[in-house]
């Protein structure tokens, strides 16, 4: 890790983390029901990689975020409507979090003070400069019920995508005739520099 990161090799971090999830036991599930609650249960880490192994969308994206973010990488946890994703900065990591060049608007933009960005461009044009790179988090889980009609649904190979298809899909979301843009989640600016503790386990 510490080697890929001092040359700026992002991308070949995120295909190592990729391809690690791949061989684990991983199951693309509907959330856990919960009639009392009006919200969507997550299921932990652990739940996922060291128990039953279902996940949802979110699941997924927030465990690859987090696996992200251990490994000083600087991930956006994008949520659309109906589904969630992650985009990782290719050109900073998670220690370039509270730099003041990151509100930049030639950079990454003023939308990175509050942690939240609202615009779906402003993440499209992140992501077509370069910037940044949107990946399928469920195309590391296996599924055999996910329509081959939507990005998620494309390309898999024995229920999974390959690193590059999870790429490809990513991007695919976000384009014509994708899913609406909800908003995008800069988990290291909330949590390393406005300090925003973590919600409590329940």
């Amino acid at each position: 890790r510490d080697d890929l990161l001092a040359r700026g090799q992002h991308r070949e971090l995120l295909e190592a983390i990729y391809a690690a999830l791949l061989k684990r036991d991983i199951r693309y599930a509907r959330e856990p029901f919960d009639p009392t609650l009006e919200q969507q249960l997550i299921r932990d880490p652990e739940a996922v990689l060291q128990g039953a192994g279902d996940a949802t969308c979110l699941d997924l994206a927030l465990l690859f975020a987090g696996l992200c973010l251990g490994n000083e990488l600087l991930p956006l946890v994008v949520v659309l409507d109906g589904h969630a994703l992650v985009a990782v900065s290719l050109v900073r990591g998670r220690r370039d979090a509270g730099l003041p060049g990151r509100r930049d608007p030639d950079q990454d933009g003023p939308w990175v003070a509050e942690g939240l960005l609202k615009s779906g461009d402003a993440l499209r044009e992140l992501v077509d400069r370069g910037d940044y790179l949107l990946i399928e988090c469920t195309g590391f889980a296996r599924s055999d019920t996910i329509p081959p009609t939507g990005p998620e649904g494309k390309g898999r190979v024995g229920g999974q995508m390959t690193f590059q298809r999870a790429i490809e899909a990513g991007r695919e979301q976000l384009g014509p005739g994708g899913r609406a843009f909800v908003f995008a989640i800069d988990a290291a600016m909330l949590q390393d520099v406005l300090k925003i503790q973590p919600h409590a386990k329940q």
